[in-house]
């Protein structure tokens, strides 16, 4: 809105408050779908470095550095501190993936309010999705 309509950071940020208000059902739903999505591709991620790092400590004698493996007890420990620290570095990546898919779907939102048929900025692929999802949700 700022950029489309010159609008100052205030009156833009409560244009786009009332365009989430309209449509809060749409965003809630979609937002969960992405949150559900986010956290399964920040959980593969640190599962998978996880997973290689308990089999690197269970088949190789040395670590990288040199140091024993078979002075562990159990190599579920150095496990767990790459899991927690690629949940941690996945969640810190995944944020920016969050933003841009909720500014598509406001960005969405504007388009389908402001412009009809041929005027419309959205593909038609977006579009189809969008009407599918209304329908399999019974709002349409």
């Amino acid at each position: 809105l700022i950029v489309l309509y010159n609008f100052s950071f205030w009156r833009a940020g409560k244009a786009s408050f009332f365009l989430i208000n309209r449509h809060y059902r749409h965003v809630a739903d979609l937002s969960l779908i992405v949150w559900f999505t986010i956290l399964q591709c920040k959980l593969c991620c640190s599962l998978i470095g996880a997973t290689f790092t308990y089999n690197y400590m269970s088949t190789f004698p040395t670590t990288l550095a040199g140091n024993d493996t078979s002075e562990l007890e159990a190599p579920i420990v150095p496990t767990a501190f790459v899991l927690l620290v690629g949940y941690i570095f996945a969640t810190m990546y995944e944020g920016i993936f969050d933003s841009i898919i909720d500014g598509l779907i406001q960005a969405y939102l504007m388009d389908s309010e402001m412009f009809v048929g041929a005027q419309r900025f959205s593909t038609d692929r977006l579009k189809s999705f969008m009407d599918y999802y209304n329908e399999s949700l019974g709002n349409a």
